[in-house]
């Protein structure tokens, strides 16, 4: 699914990413990180701000959690800032459950 495709299934996402963000309208799409995750049937979506955020949205389902939870490790990420579940399905949300036991996370949405 592209970027466009998704904010226009969710567009309440780019909303939220604004205000987690803080955007003060001097934001380079250069410094914005935004990865794509292969966790099965579902998606999810890494952000890393400028701010050094981390925003995690969705997880996949809890068969695939130990591959979104080994791309973190892989990639040094010990918190995470925000967890948002876009909708309540298990292939959105299943593999959030051991994301939220094995690192920190500030806040879920």
């Amino acid at each position: 699914m592209h970027i466009i495709d998704f904010l226009k299934r969710y567009p309440y996402i780019l909303l939220v990413i604004i205000l987690i963000l803080g955007f003060n309208g001097t934001l380079a799409a250069n410094q914005l990180e935004v990865n794509y995750l292969d966790v099965g049937l579902g998606d999810s979506i890494l952000i890393k701000s400028p701010n050094d955020k981390v925003i995690l949205f969705d997880g996949g389902n809890k068969e695939t959690s130990v591959n979104l939870k080994d791309y973190l490790n892989r990639n040094e990420i010990k918190k995470l800032d925000y967890v948002i579940s876009s909708v309540p399905h298990r292939n959105h949300i299943g593999g959030l459950l051991s994301i939220l036991e094995d690192f920190e996370v500030e806040k879920v949405f």
